[in-house]
């Protein structure tokens, strides 16, 4: 029994991991179309990889994960005929993941096997605040190489008034892996 759970165990995490594509993105297209291209990729890709909504600021990328809702009150209470007391409030708020352009590391495209089928998935991950995500998962190569080269250039040509000197293409990747 504990040898097939072992052998079980093991495979599960063999089948679940990712390897590195080594793709070097080719920043080439403008701002405002890389934007459209990110939506165009990531809102078109299957339902359940697909975030609620993104944004784009001056200063980072928001992956929205949709919202949280919460009711506080009392019940109405029932008084020989009449209705006394119903006072509840509901607050909203958003959920969801920020990517900083200043911060955020170079777009990672990896393989992934999934049912004996190869796909292909772009990784975000800003380790200053603890963000990290799968973003895209496709089967078409040149479709996540576009993503990436799309993430590529709103990384390098960083927007935000946090961001110096062109953002944070030039950060060196090992020394985040440390972080």
């Amino acid at each position: 029994m504990y040898l097939k759970f072992m052998q079980v165990a093991v495979v599960a995490v063999a089948l679940g991991c990712t390897t590195v594509i080594g793709y070097e993105p080719a920043v080439t297209m403008g701002v405002d179309e890389a934007r459209a291209t990110i939506d165009e990729l990531i809102m078109t890709q299957h339902h359940a990889w697909r975030p609620s909504h993104i944004e784009f600021t001056d200063g980072y990328f928001l992956w929205g994960s949709g919202s949280i809702s919460k009711t506080h009150g009392s019940r109405p209470t029932n008084f020989q005929g009449f209705v006394l007391g119903n006072n509840t409030t509901t607050r909203t708020k958003s959920y969801g993941e920020r990517f900083y352009f200043d911060s955020v590391r170079p777009p990672r495209l990896s393989t992934w096997q999934r049912k004996f089928r190869t796909w292909y998935v772009v990784l975000l991950s800003d380790p200053e605040h603890g963000a990290q995500k799968y973003v895209y998962r496709t089967r078409d190569l040149d479709r996540a190489k576009n993503l990436v080269d799309a993430f590529a250039v709103l990384i390098a040509n960083c927007p935000g008034p946090r961001c110096e000197s062109g953002g944070g293409m030039e950060r060196d990747q090992d020394s985040l892996l440390t972080r």
